[in-house]
């Protein structure tokens, strides 16, 4: 008992250790920091998930734009003989003058483009949101 009450005298006497006099500014320094590296890496996966939505729409559009010659009314794989067929259905759409199909169908993908960016956008921000909190 007395050893541990000589002790604590002992520490007693040292005085409390004051903090450095520039700790705020190293605290906001290193906040500044971190903040800076998040804002990169959601720069950098925003701009990653936008490069493959373009990509992945040239793609589309490419192979959209090859089957413009030929038809793709849905013949179906299965043989004649099998007695087995895909139902038939009559949907009335407008039709457009051949040279103006492509064109179009370059109206529609770039509609469709644009819609699945403003998706995607919105998910990335709520997805950020979500990690803020």
């Amino acid at each position: 008992m007395k050893r541990s009450e000589a002790i604590r005298r002992a520490v007693g006497q040292f005085p409390t250790p004051e903090p450095p006099a520039d700790l705020t500014a190293r605290i906001m320094a290193r906040l500044q920091r971190a903040e800076r590296q998040r804002r990169r890496i959601e720069a950098l996966f925003t701009g990653t998930c936008a490069a493959a939505c373009v990509a992945a729409f040239a793609a589309v559009a490419r192979w959209t734009f090859a089957q413009v010659g030929e038809e793709t009314a849905g013949t179906p794989p299965l043989p004649k003989e099998s007695g087995w067929g895909w139902p038939q259905f009559e949907i009335s759409l407008p039709t457009f003058p051949a040279e103006d199909a492509a064109q179009w169908k370059a109206w529609v993908l770039l509609a469709a483009m644009g819609f699945v960016l403003l998706a995607a956008d919105l998910l990335i921000r709520r997805r950020i949101a979500s990690l803020r909190k």
